[in-house]
């Protein structure tokens, strides 16, 4: 079903009450401009995983455990992996990009 660039940011403030999201027709996928803070634990050498918990637009958002990802690199790629995989989510199949993501080591 095709929805107008209206109706798409209509639902998704339904869907997710806080953030502010945006669909970008050009790109076919919605910015979310919210700010969000993900940390990262280091394991071993190399080796980090997701903290329990992110801040999104100054919440806690606790993770379930399967929810938690290890990352293998040094500091730089594990953060980078990090961000990566926090923009895999999608809405209608649209993919949702955060504009406003930072991630560091905790």
């Amino acid at each position: 079903m095709d929805y107008s660039k209206e109706e798409l940011e209509k639902l998704i403030a339904e869907k997710f009450s806080v953030g502010k999201f945006t669909f970008n027709t050009e790109n076919k996928c919605f910015f979310n401009e919210t700010e969000i803070f993900i940390g990262i634990v280091k394991v071993s050498e190399n080796k980090y995983k997701d903290s329990e918990r992110y801040f999104y637009d100054g919440y806690e958002v606790y993770l379930q455990e399967n929810e938690i990802k290890e990352y293998i690199g040094n500091k730089e790629i594990a953060k980078s992996k990090a961000i990566e995989c926090f923009n895999r989510k999608k809405f209608l199949g649209y993919p949702i990009i955060c504009t406003n993501l930072t991630c560091d080591v905790i």
